[in-house]
């Protein structure tokens, strides 16, 4: 692995734009930072999240790569691209095969809040809706991104007064695919300005009658904080 990453490092020390191929994708992003010994990670705070100094190609298998590091994204399928464009235009796309997966996910920019409880850290969306996670150490206003499971999204049409879930938020409907696959359908919904994706049986698109343009509950189960 030592000798894979030599043979990728850099020659250049201001290239204009790095195409790499992860070989290396158990490994967190700043060990390959120590490991490659060129600044492909820029520091901006204190925080010290992750920028790109130029721009990057990066193929991956990795969700937590993706939802970590990307602004724009491809998607191939058989050699042929089947989606391209920002990442949170790409990841809702409800009838791609990405969002038919088990895997489909979606990504959210928020920032850290405002919240004296000792243990949960309050985040907002870009339209102002506010999202609870266990507690973090982050800077009130430090930028975060959250990866949120479509599979860890569940549909309700009134809310529950009573739950263990921390994040139940007002949703539209705004897209649903075509056709189930495996049993199951795949939901766009509208938060607050942001595109997250359910997946939810066919079963239960039938007895809840969803449709573009519904307004209901969003159930998230889990998210998790990327960056």
């Amino acid at each position: 692995r030592m000798r894979t990453l030599s043979f990728n490092k850099p020659r250049y020390k201001k290239p204009l734009i790095i195409f790499h191929i992860n070989t290396t994708i158990s490994l967190h992003p700043f060990l390959l930072r120590k490991i490659y010994g060129y600044n492909i990670y820029h520091s901006m705070n204190t925080e010290d999240e992750i920028h790109f100094e130029i721009p990057v190609l990066y193929v991956t298998h990795s969700s937590d790569e993706i939802s970590r590091l990307a602004t724009n994204i491809v998607l191939m399928k058989a050699g042929k691209v089947s989606a391209y464009g920002k990442i949170s235009e790409v990841l809702s796309q409800v009838d791609s095969p990405f969002a038919a997966s088990e895997d489909a996910f979606s990504v959210l920019e928020c920032q850290v809040g405002v919240g004296e409880d000792p243990y949960i850290s309050h985040l907002e969306n870009r339209g102002g809706e506010t999202l609870r996670i266990p507690k973090v150490t982050h800077n009130e206003g430090t930028p975060v991104r959250l990866r949120i499971q479509a599979r860890d999204v569940s549909l309700c049409l009134s809310k529950p007064l009573q739950s263990s879930i921390l994040n139940i938020l007002p949703a539209t409907v705004g897209a649903l695919s075509r056709q189930a696959e495996n049993g199951h359908r795949t939901i766009k919904l509208e938060i607050a300005g942001d595109q997250v994706l359910a997946r939810i049986s066919e079963y239960s698109c039938q007895q809840l009658a969803i449709c573009p343009g519904l307004k209901l509950f969003a159930q998230i189960k889990s998210a998790a904080l990327v960056s």
